[in-house]
């Protein structure tokens, strides 16, 4: 059964529409020293790959993440 513990990719929060082709559909769950109250976890160094609603993937580098979650907006972990 697929849960947070084992699903190693953020997924989007909201129902989105596929009207908007440039939003977030899922990404990589964490960028390589990333640390929260579970410890520090693996990930790309310097970024993450980001799966869009139109099918393209990019790399997003760290600093263009929010700073808060490292997240792309509108994905959860």
């Amino acid at each position: 059964m697929l849960a947070e513990i084992n699903v190693s990719y953020a997924w989007a929060r909201p129902r989105k529409k596929s009207t908007n082709y440039n939003r977030a559909l899922s990404s990589d769950k964490y960028v390589d020293g990333f640390k929260d109250d579970q410890g520090t976890h693996a990930g790309h160094l310097g970024g993450m790959n980001v799966l869009k609603m139109d099918g393209s993937v990019r790399f997003v580098p760290t600093e263009d993440l929010p700073q808060d979650t490292l997240l792309p907006r509108g994905l959860t972990r």
